[in-house]
């Protein structure tokens, strides 16, 4: 009868196990920050506004721009290193103008890189 019990038991904890670990964790890992640049976009049209640059080789740019919709404003300098974690707005860009458009993303975390 105990194992009845114990089987009844685990399988009524088992749903709770199963939600619990499908769940993802509030803190973000310092490790997987981005390397990136604050960038000025200062063109001849009216893309006068602040961009991520991700660098990235294989890109003829070197780099891939992101337009941030929630820059602190300690950071609204040109060429300024950070370490970033952001998420891209699915379906949403950002139109720089001459320099065309940009994906839009939300900041989860920023700081300066040293």
């Amino acid at each position: 009868m105990k194992k009845l019990y114990l089987i009844v038991g685990l399988l009524a904890l088992l749903p709770l196990l199963l939600i619990s670990s499908g769940c993802e964790k509030s803190a973000i890992d310092s490790q997987k920050l981005i390397e990136a640049k604050v960038k000025y976009i200062d063109s001849d049209d009216w893309c006068h506004d602040y961009l991520l640059l991700v660098k990235d080789n294989n890109t003829p740019s070197g780099g891939t721009y992101y337009k941030p919709l929630n820059l602190p404003k300690d950071f609204e300098e040109s060429n300024v290193d950070v370490l970033v974690d952001f998420v891209i707005i699915k379906d949403s860009t950002y139109n720089c103008g001459f320099a065309g458009y940009v994906p839009v993303v939300n900041i989860n975390l920023i700081k300066k890189k040293l």
